[in-house]
């Protein structure tokens, strides 16, 4: 059988090869110069988007709501949000009610409002208040730090002295229920403080010690149960080596005070 037939064979059959190949080859370049399109694209997007959501978590972070029922945050004890005048008077048990009063209203406003009023004392020049500060002094170690001339100073005076004057011109809805911080009910103490917070973040204010809230009267009811627990861990840890009782008393007695409802144990 002759050549020609499987010579003229071979050609045909080496170009259909040849096409193929290059076929095949063209569409894996293909395919490859796309994917490293799309994989360089992304890692662009990426870079660029990267920083803008960087920026949006630390603006976040830093932002301070103002809503009421933030017990999972912790105040900043650094920033001076307000001031609670602790004004005291009388014998030790009239001066450690009203320690107590100013401590409950500021672990309320930490607890309820993220923020930490700043507690200043002043007594009232009364020959009684050196007894007192001596006796608190050696029964309670922990009231030992207390200041009780911080309100008197000539700095403090001049501020509370323009601190009337200042408030008149704010917003008249926060002026008019500051005063309910000192009410009965913890509704009216709920909204006083939340007033009190609206003020201090007030950037224009000449000092930072504003609003100042004046405490004289008793501590209030309705906060008396909730923090008593804090009262006697933290507050009024007794010193029952440092002659304070003539006679302590027994575990399951209880120490009153002349005829008031107030009572902790000695």
């Amino acid at each position: 059988m002759p050549l020609e037939s499987d010579s003229s064979y071979r050609p045909a059959t080496g170009r259909t090869r040849s096409n193929s190949l290059s076929k095949t080859s063209f569409g894996a370049f293909v395919f490859g110069a796309a994917y490293v399109i799309i994989w360089i694209w992304s890692y662009i997007k990426a870079a660029q988007v990267a920083p803008s959501l960087l920026t949006v978590s630390v603006s976040l972070e830093s932002r301070a709501p103002l809503t009421a029922n933030t017990t999972s945050r912790q105040p900043d004890p650094t920033v001076i949000a307000g001031t609670f005048l602790i004004q005291v008077r009388g014998e030790m048990g009239n001066n450690l009610q009203k320690i107590a009063h100013g401590h409950a209203l500021q672990w309320y406003a930490q607890d309820e409002f993220a923020f930490s009023p700043q507690l200043r004392m002043r007594h009232l020049k009364k020959p009684k208040w050196k007894t007192a500060r001596e006796d608190i002094y050696q029964c309670f170690p922990r009231l030992r730090s207390f200041d009780y001339e911080s309100g008197l100073s000539p700095t403090f005076t001049r501020i509370q002295n323009d601190h009337r004057t200042w408030l008149v011109r704010q917003n008249a809805d926060w002026a008019d229920q500051l005063p309910l911080v000192k009410e009965e009910t913890q509704a009216n103490i709920t909204a006083g403080l939340r007033a009190m917070k609206q003020l201090s973040l007030i950037k224009e204010k000449p000092h930072i010690e504003y609003p100042i809230v004046v405490l004289g009267g008793p501590m209030r009811n309705a906060i008396i149960d909730k923090y008593y627990a804090r009262f006697r861990e933290e507050l009024f840890v007794f010193d029952n080596g440092n002659d304070c009782c003539a006679q302590l008393p027994e575990p399951d007695e209880v120490v009153f005070v002349r005829s008031f409802i107030y009572y902790l144990k000695c």
